[in-house]
Formats: C-alpha cells, structure tokens, sequence
C-alpha cells in the first residue's frame, strides 16, 4: 500500500513528506520518483543514506540542476552511473562524466553522448569533435570546482 502511494500523482505533498521518513528505502526510492515530489524533498532524498533512493532521485525528470550537479559528485558510481546513462540529462553534464574517476562511470557517459551526437549531427555548426574538445575542458575545470568524485571499488556501495 505504501509503494503505490508513494509513486502516485496524486498523493498530497504531506503525505509524500511522511512517506520520504519510511523506514525501507524501497518506499523512499519510489517518492524519490514521483513526479510530483515536491524540489525540497527530492533535495532532502539525495543525501539519503541508501544508494537506491540517491539513484531515483537522480532519475527523476522533474529534479533541479543544482542537485543533478551535487548528485555527479555522489560516492557510489553507482548513482553516477544511473545518471550517465540518462539520455535526457543535459549534455554537459555527460561531459563532466566522462571525467569521471570511475572507468564504467565514464565509458557509460562517453556512449550515451556519443549516442545523443549521432542522432543531432545534423544541422550542427560545430562539429563533433570541437564540442567535445570545449566541453571537455570545461569539464575538467567543473570536475575541479566540485571536488572530483571519484569512488574506488567495482560499484562497491559503502
């Protein structure tokens, strides 16, 4: 009953709030994906302590760039997997994964990137290449301004 509420549109912010305290992270994680939890919740969800929640909110349309950026930053690749497979994430956020310390993390990045080039080569101006040049500096200097992030281990949740 909880993990229906807590993905439906129509649950009051209120209830969300409740629901955002339980106990299982899997009736935390679906909050973290519903659409319309509210920005103040989806911010207190990516610090929970649970990856799995961290990674919902990463993958919620809805959730603001400033904390899409603090989620790049997250220790477990895991969740920075989640969001360099993301198509629909902004491009410069894939540049700055494919920085990533973590070799699946940035691989991950460079396809989804190379991916969403390929299908908008038309019509560009720039080419590919040049945009990942100057994105990829930018990134580099990104990457610094926000700590790196980089997680030892294969996908190890800590």
């Amino acid at each position: 009953m909880h993990y229906l509420e807590a993905g439906s549109e129509q649950t009051s912010n209120r209830r969300l709030r409740e629901l955002a305290e339980h106990g299982h992270a899997k009736i935390r994680a679906r909050v973290a994906e519903n659409p319309k939890a509210p920005a103040i919740l989806l911010a207190t969800l990516a610090d929970d302590p649970a990856s799995e929640v961290r990674i919902a909110v990463a993958q919620n349309q809805e959730l603001s760039p400033a904390i899409r950026l603090k989620l790049i930053a997250d220790e477990d690749p895991n969740v920075r997997y989640a969001i360099a497979e993301d198509a629909t994430v902004p491009q410069e956020i894939l540049y700055i994964l494919m920085e990533d310390d973590h070799p699946y993390v940035s691989h991950r990045a460079h396809k989804t990137l190379e991916k969403l080039l390929g299908a908008n080569r038309k019509g560009q101006k720039e080419s590919s290449k040049e945009r990942l040049l100057r994105w990829r500096a930018n990134a580099a200097s990104d990457k610094k301004a926000f700590g790196g992030g980089g997680a030892t281990g294969f996908f190890a949740s800590g």
